[in-house]
This record gives C-alpha cells, sequence and structure tokens, in this order.
C-alpha cells in the first residue's frame, strides 16, 4: 500500500478555496493538509495555521513559526514529520497539501523527499497530484504585474519573484491546474474578454497540463476538478528547464497566440541589446535559449515574464563535446551539419502577437558573412553589452506593456 499525496498552490484565496471544492468532492475520503499564513506574519515571524481534516470535518489544528524568515522552510519539516505519523494510521492514504498563498508546490515535494522511507515501512509514498489554481479573468494582469511576492506581503524564500514569475513556475510544475472565476455566473451569455486570454494564456503556458475549471460561462465547458494523480517529476524538471520551448497547436479564433523564431547563426551582442526591448515589448512569457557571438561557447536561456527578461546559463553545446552525456531530443532532431546543436529558438506568448515584427528583428541579430568571417575567437573579445560573461544573474527590466487596451 501506499500514501498519495497532492499538492495545491494558488496566488489569491478565492480561487484557492473554489479549486479546493472541487477538489475535495472527487474524493470524499480524501485528507487536506491546509497551512494559512498568519495575518501580520510576513513583517516579523513568519507563521502559518496547520489545519488537518477529513469530510469538511477539523481534526486538528496546530501552529508553525519559520524562525530563519523562511515559510516554505518551515513546511518542508512539518511535512516531514507529520507524514511518517499519519502514515501509522489507517485513515490517511489520500492526501492534499494545502499551501499558503505564493508557497510554491516543490515545498510539497521537498517534504516528502525529505522523510526516510524506513519511516513510513510498509507504506510506500507517492505523488499524485501537483495542481495550482488560477484565476482566469486576472491571470494576464498577474503575468504582467511588477509587484513582487514581498510587495504582496507574502513572506516566503522565493519573496523576490513578481507574481508572474511565481505563476509561470507553477504552471510549469503542475500536471493540473483549476480556472476559477469567482464573480462569474452560471449562465453568463457575455462570456469576458479577460476570462478568455486567462483560459489561453494558461494553455499555451502549460500546454502539457489538465485544465479544468470550476464556474460558469466559459469555465463551464472545462472539466471539474479532479486528482487525476498524473505527475511525473522527470516530466516536470524537463520542462522547467532553462531554455525549454514548448507550444500548442493554435486552434482557430483564439486572441493569444504563440510564435517560434529559429535562428541558424550566432548573434550580434549589439544589435540583441537593442533588439530584445522590441521583441520582448507586449509579450506577455517569452522562453528559449541563444547563441550569443560574444560567448559563444555556451546556450544562453532566455526568461521573459510581463516587464521582466532575465539570462542564465543553460549549459554547454553538445557539438563541442562538453556535455556528451545529455539526452537532448530537440538538438538531435535540429542537428545543423555545420553548427551542430548549435543556433537559436525563442518563443514569445501575447495578446495581439506582433509575429512578423518579432521575427524581423531577429533575423537582423545573425551575424552577416563578413562578421562571421571574423572568427568567434573575435567576437569573444568584443563587448558584451548584456553582460553574460560577468554574470548569468542579470535581470533585465523592460519598459514592456501589453500591446492590446483594456476597456
Amino acid at each position: 500500500m501506499i500514501i498519495r499525496v497532492s499538492a495545491l498552490s494558488a496566488l489569491g484565496i478565492r480561487e484557492q478555496d473554489a479549486a479546493l471544492a472541487g477538489l475535495a468532492q472527487h474524493r470524499p475520503r480524501l485528507v487536506v493538509i491546509r497551512y494559512t499564513q498568519q495575518p501580520g506574519s510576513a513583517v516579523a515571524i513568519p507563521s502559518a495555521e496547520r489545519e488537518i481534516s477529513q469530510h469538511g470535518l477539523c481534526l486538528d489544528t496546530s501552529q508553525i513559526t519559520a524562525p530563519t524568515g523562511c515559510l516554505s522552510c518551515a513546511i518542508v519539516d512539518d511535512l516531514s514529520r507529520l507524514l511518517p505519523d499519519l502514515a501509522g494510521t489507517d485513515w490517511a492514504r489520500d492526501i492534499l497539501v494545502v499551501l499558503p498563498l505564493g508557497v510554491s508546490a516543490h515545498t510539497v515535494l521537498d517534504g516528502c523527499a525529505a522523510i526516510d522511507p524506513a519511516s513510513l515501512a510498509p507504506l510506500g509514498l507517492t505523488i499524485g497530484t501537483v495542481a495550482v489554481a488560477l484565476d482566469a479573468a486576472g491571470l494576464e494582469d498577474q503575468l504582467w504585474a511588477a509587484e513582487t511576492l514581498a510587495d504582496a506581503h507574502i513572506s516566503v524564500a522565493e519573496d523576490d519573484l513578481s507574481l508572474g514569475e511565481f505563476l509561470v513556475g507553477e504552471l510549469l510544475l503542475a500536471d493540473t491546474y483549476v480556472l476559477a472565476n469567482p464573480s462569474d455566473e452560471p449562465g453568463l451569455e457575455v462570456i469576458s474578454e479577460d476570462v478568455i486570454a486567462g483560459v489561453e494564456l494558461a494553455r499555451h503556458i502549460a500546454p502539457q497540463s489538465r485544465a479544468t475549471a470550476v464556474g460558469g460561462g466559459l469555465l463551464a465547458r472545462f472539466s471539474r476538478p479532479e486528482l487525476a494523480d498524473t505527475f511525473d517529476e522527470y516530466e516536470s524538471t524537463v520542462r522547467a528547464e532553462l531554455g525549454a520551448v514548448a507550444v500548442p497547436v493554435r486552434s482557430a479564433g483564439e486572441v493569444v497566440a504563440s510564435h517560434v523564431v529559429r535562428i541558424e547563426r550566432p548573434l550580434h551582442p549589439g544589435r540583441l541589446a537593442v533588439a530584445m526591448h522590441t521583441v520582448a515589448a507586449g509579450c506577455v512569457w517569452s522562453r528559449g535559449f541563444l547563441w550569443v557571438a560574444s560567448m559563444p561557447s555556451r546556450r544562453v536561456g532566455w526568461i521573459g515574464v510581463g516587464p521582466n527578461v532575465s539570462f542564465g546559463d543553460a549549459g554547454g553545446w553538445l557539438a563541442d563535446g562538453a556535455e556528451r552525456f545529455r539526452l537532448d531530443s530537440l538538438a538531435l532532431l535540429t542537428w545543423h551539419s555545420e553548427y551542430g546543436d548549435r543556433g537559436s529558438m525563442l518563443a514569445f506568448t501575447a495578446r495581439d502577437l506582433d509575429a512578423p515584427g518579432i521575427e524581423s528583428a531577429l533575423q537582423a541579430c545573425a551575424l552577416t558573412d563578413a562578421e562571421l568571417a571574423l572568427g568567434l575567437e573575435h567576437w569573444a573579445t568584443q563587448p558584451d553589452p548584456l553582460e553574460l560573461r560577468s554574470s548569468f544573474d542579470h535581470v533585465h527590466e523592460l519598459d514592456n506593456e501589453p500591446h492590446h487596451e483594456k476597456e
């Protein structure tokens, strides 16, 4: 026998409550461990109330504190002790951990990983479902927000993340998302454009996830929330890897689109530094990898959420033999006769996406014949306006704004 542990994360209490109600209906014997951050604890020592319930009845409440200031760490420690205790009962075999707002579902994975398997014997433990609850009408605005988790008075280890960065991370991790729009009414004939955009953005960011929903109108067309037990940790790691690109097939009539740009030659660092403002403007999410002439031996990972674009070291090129044991199916499928797996691939997602403009601006960054003839050794010594050599942690704050206008 096994203990099945699932996780639910969210940014807003209304969508979290709606998702929890739907998931609990799916499994009546579900044991819910809910952590709720205490009011005001974000400015002092973070603390949370932990409630254990089943069939809607509270079985136990307790307080946990985070003297180090990391609420996520305190929950990891609490789960690593609590779950073995529950394993000794005969009623806690299916568990859903509901996290404080702004705390990542990685916390539950880390808590389970910290458990000594011997403490659970003869039972085993598995991760069933990792779900994130979303405000369908507010998702686009949250992705664009410059506000961080700290600005929102959420004290966790990742409090320097923007709201959008948190949500993108959860969507890439999750195997299920739950769309909610508490202000929507069943049978509503006029469907909000913001809800439509939120539904489509979730699909473009997480094409691998099961889309479920609670509510009326457009959301009534989706499957109801359930714990499908489809989480695969290896798959989640691969799709969240820096430089990874995945886009869904676009359906007719969608207002949100994703466009993939592929460039074979190295990119001119100076032209790229100028063009990145153009290509990222109006894009709510962008991701991929670059071959930049000023740092030719490394894959430069690109991740953009709302107003921020960050670069990071995504590893070496297989063609250089630096990472000969890395399995990269995309590199093998797109292998170039001259450049190998070197090259650039970026995907951009937005409402009213200017795909031709993005394509033109990036293609113009490729080295010309004359520039390429100088040799990459030459470019490795030239100015580095994107500061790739000095730091891969540099965040570029762009004056990005949505191209569409809200009424």
